[in-house]
């Protein structure tokens, strides 16, 4: 006997689109040139988007206003961290918010969610070596709202070459740099959908979890940039920038492929097994000779069909 299963329905609901889009960057002043990773955190809403299912980060050293973590933190400026306990002047149940991040394991942070330019002081703690110290995460996604834009992801079970674009416009001209400075291809990417409760606006939450869930992860094949110059001097340049992004699988399928012809690579001595009447027994096999004029066909131009 078949029984009518009733419709789940959550009113109130709506979604959004977060992206992560990882790159190298070129540190200042380094030689020789050293690159560390930068991460960009876009979300396609009007309000910005705190995504606490990050991991926490392990605080081993201060130095004033210095924090070095035990791991890469994966940090970006904006991003709050709060404690559990207070300790080393760290107080609980104050947000604290990244202003700067040197390095991958270092950060700085201020208490004030509206002060975390770069530029301006940061706080101070109390010193120590050899710490452990718990920091609970909470990643910021800019808003962006429709500012953002992406193409749609395919919807398959199975595994696929599936490919996406994210469009930027109206962005920082720094992220133009960063993007034209940096070897943007080969970045990865993830692309998130998130669910919101219109009556509060919030991250919608069930059973103590954000619902915040993983739609593409890829890499970045290629890139374009479009620029909108005005005609009057009193409005700015307006940049666009587009990514296109591929599934691993796509990646894969790209690769180059074939066997290497170079002599060198076959005249490595091996051992090769045998049979005689003792039984099986290896003996010294010297030189492969299969490409021994390989090198003497390079370049080499053959009439084929000249009479003779």
């Amino acid at each position: 006997m078949a029984q009518n299963i009733a419709p789940v329905s959550r009113p109130g609901i709506h979604y959004g689109t977060l992206v992560e889009l990882t790159i190298m960057v070129v540190v200042p002043d380094t030689d020789p040139v050293e690159r560390m990773p930068f991460t960009l955190y876009l979300a396609d809403t009007a309000t910005d988007v705190w995504d606490n299912n990050y991991p926490n980060v392990t605080v081993t050293d201060i130095a004033t206003d210095l924090l070095t973590t035990s791991a890469d933190h994966r940090l970006a400026v904006g991003d709050r961290v709060t404690i559990a306990t207070t300790t080393n002047g760290i107080t609980e149940g104050v947000d604290y918010y990244v202003n700067l991040v040197p390095s991958a394991t270092t950060f700085k942070v201020v208490d004030n969610q509206f002060n975390f330019d770069p530029g301006n002081t940061s706080n101070t703690f109390t010193s120590g070596t050899e710490l452990s110290i718990e920091l609970d995460v909470d990643k910021r996604y800019a808003a962006a709202g429709g500012f953002l834009s992406i193409s749609e992801v395919q919807n398959t079970l199975e595994t696929t070459n599936s490919e996406i674009s994210v469009q930027l416009s109206a962005i920082n001209p720094a992220y133009v740099t960063a993007i034209l400075g940096s070897p943007i291809k080969g970045g990865e990417i993830k692309i998130k959908r998130v669910f919101f409760d219109l009556f509060n606006g919030q991250v919608d939450v069930v059973d103590d979890v954000q619902q915040i869930y993983t739609r593409f992860n890829g890499f970045v094949t290629n890139f374009s940039l479009s620029e909108t110059i005005p005609q009057s001097r009193d409005e700015s340049i307006s940049y666009v920038i587009t990514v296109m992004c591929s599934s691993i699988v796509g990646v894969i399928q790209n690769r180059l492929s074939g066997r290497r012809t170079n002599n060198n690579l076959y005249r490595d001595d091996y051992e090769e097994l045998v049979f005689s009447d003792s039984g099986y027994t290896a003996e010294h096999i010297a030189k492969d000779s299969t490409f021994n004029r390989i090198e003497t066909l390079v370049n080499a131009s053959f009439d084929f069909g000249k009479p003779a």
